[in-house]
């Protein structure tokens, strides 16, 4: 079985790969601190947590050992209809990021289910800052708000093209990367309650969410 279980370990702030050392995250202790998924995802810590699922930072260890993202179901009582809604959302999700190729949306690498049987799946880390905070500093000037509102718009409308309704569109959910020569590149994250037209996950109930 590739899923398996080290020690737990105290959750420090962890230095991203290459030249920004200084750059750390503050992560949460979680129950899944050094859990190995499919034999390559090793879960350093909790990043955050909503509605539907709970982020964690992970490394690829076959990978360069490069940051992704996992995102775990958050599950109620079992047989429960609130809990059955929300395995269609998390389903749903995956599905409209399997649909989604671009490069302002955020992109979902892989799949599977936890060791206590939860699903997750994997998404692309995306090291920047959400428009959230940059709203908090100092006021943005016109042609920079002008080149994030067009790759958001731009954004959006691949997805609408796509039959795919974000739903939450707020400045928490708008990562914004800063590039080496300065340019600003935004991604779209969480579509947890997104609407997915023809969904193959589809329901009476799941339809009218």
């Amino acid at each position: 079985m590739d899923d398996k279980k080290v020690p737990d370990r105290d959750t420090k702030p962890v230095a991203p790969l290459g030249t920004q050392a200084d750059l750390v995250l503050p992560l949460k202790e979680s129950t899944y601190n050094g859990v190995l998924l499919k034999g390559r995802y090793l879960i350093e810590g909790e990043l955050g947590r909503g509605g539907i699922g709970v982020v964690y930072l992970a490394r690829d260890t076959q990978l360069l050992k490069r940051r992704v993202v996992i995102k775990v179901l958050l599950q109620g009582e079992e047989g429960s209809v609130h809990t059955e809604w929300f395995k269609k959302k998390f389903d749903q999700e995956i599905e409209a990021l399997v649909r989604l190729d671009h490069p302002s949306i955020v992109g979902v690498l892989d799949a599977g289910d936890m060791p206590d049987g939860k699903p997750f799946f994997v998404m692309q880390y995306v090291e920047g800052a959400t428009l959230r905070s940059l709203m908090t500093g100092e006021p943005i000037d016109f042609p920079r708000v002008a080149s994030l509102v067009r790759q958001i718009g731009g954004a959006l409308s691949a997805a609408h093209d796509k039959g795919i309704i974000h739903r939450d569109l707020k400045p928490e959910n708008i990562m914004v990367q800063t590039m080496r020569d300065g340019e600003e590149i935004i991604k779209l994250i969480d579509f947890g309650i997104a609407t997915v037209k023809d969904s193959q996950y589809a329901t009476e109930t799941a339809m009218n969410c």
